[in-house]
């Protein structure tokens, strides 16, 4: 007489726990992968548009201002707020999109969320009331969280947590030396 010989039920089921702890483990550590790869690329395209815009400050002496530039892309004669980087004189070559971003929904410019870096600068204090000459810059992306917040918000740090509140950014002068972390 020949037996079978097969797996047990409780065999089988402690491989299939095995596996199933192996996975409880993997996956949050690969979405966190995800979100350290992202951070990564905003800070090395936020090193780009740094580069970009100090070259601009060079070249004339101001940062180009984005609240004229808003002004311009209702009217439709520019695309992007990194319009002044690209024309008459190509300081950057494409529009960096931000990957925490969304296609935003609808005509209007403002939305909650972007697919593309949100990017502030004023004028000078005490220049004329018509003068566009920049003086500082700011960049930011929406962050893990996905909630870009237009102006001023809560800064995102990696050590809180990939999965933290706030936007990452990049401050320009005269802030530049406050902002040693992302100089880097």
């Amino acid at each position: 007489m020949k037996t079978a010989r097969g797996f047990t039920l409780i065999e089988l089921l402690i491989v299939v726990a095995i596996i199933g702890i192996l996975a409880a483990i993997a996956v949050p550590n690969f979405l966190n992968a995800q979100v350290r790869a992202k951070v990564t690329r905003v800070e090395a395209d936020f090193r780009t548009l740094a580069t970009a815009l100090e070259s601009y400050h060079i070249s004339f002496g101001n940062y180009p201002v984005a609240h004229l530039i808003d002004q311009q892309i209702a009217s439709g004669t520019a695309l992007s707020r990194f319009s002044a980087l690209t024309t008459p004189v190509a300081f950057i070559s494409f529009y960096p999109s931000d990957p925490f971003g969304k296609k935003k929904e609808g005509p209007e410019f403002h939305t909650e969320t972007y697919d593309y870096y949100d990017w502030t600068s004023a004028k000078l204090a005490g220049n004329a009331p018509g003068s566009t000459r920049g003086a500082y810059w700011r960049i930011a992306s929406a962050g893990p969280d996905k909630i870009q917040m237009v102006g001023f918000s809560v800064d995102y740090d990696l050590s809180n947590g990939v999965l933290s509140r706030g936007d990452i950014v990049r401050l320009g002068p005269p802030w530049m030396p406050f902002n040693k972390r992302l100089l880097q």
